[in-house]
């Protein structure tokens, strides 16, 4: 394969992966807005979760409150019960708040495994552009090597031919001296 084709091929796919990697780059791009977006929506949640925790700690704290600071203290049974249901209660929305928070947690682990995945081919592709790019530059230094190479043989090849042709006119020359002498000798020797 000639270095030419080979320089076209690179470059072709030089552009395939340039394209691929803009590609990749909107796509990351559209998913870390998604991703900021979800996280976001996961940070009002658990901010919603923790202010319901402390509304009900709030509530439990102000109904134990008012259950000593009654006047007429109910019997002690009434009472007990009335704790016992606000102490459910909140445990069972602590419980709840628990749970939200660890999927909205769970989610947001998910979400920064998926971005992970998805920056990984981005990097790769760019980091194989790269390798590309500084393959394309060492042909095209190559490829101006060998010009200057090409150039200099031809000038060589001008030069010995040039002094292929001044010898050739030199022996021309001796030649026909020398048979003008030879003719001249045997002219003066016929006398």
């Amino acid at each position: 394969m000639s270095s030419q084709n080979y320089t076209n091929e690179a470059l072709a796919d030089l552009h395939k992966y340039e394209f691929e990697a803009e590609e990749a780059y909107n796509s990351f791009r559209d998913l870390i807005s998604d991703s900021t977006s979800c996280l976001s929506l996961l940070e009002s949640k658990v901010r919603m979760c923790l202010d319901m925790c402390q509304h009900i700690l709030k509530k439990s704290s102000e109904y134990q409150l008012e259950s000593v600071k009654l006047i007429e203290p109910l019997p002690d049974e009434p009472r007990q019960i009335k704790i016992n249901k606000l102490n459910n209660q909140l445990q069972e929305q602590m419980m709840k708040s628990n749970l939200s928070i660890r999927r909205s947690l769970l989610k947001f682990s998910n979400l920064m495994s998926q971005q992970e995945l998805i920056f990984r081919p981005y990097f790769e592709l760019k980091s194989y552009y790269k390798q590309i790019e500084e393959e394309a530059s060492k042909l095209e230094h190559f490829k101006s090597q060998t010009k200057l190479s090409y150039a200099k043989a031809l000038n060589d090849l001008e030069f010995l031919s040039k002094e292929i042709d001044k010898t050739k006119i030199k022996t021309d020359l001796l030649e026909e001296k020398s048979s003008c002498s030879l003719s001249d000798l045997q002219d003066h020797n016929d006398i």
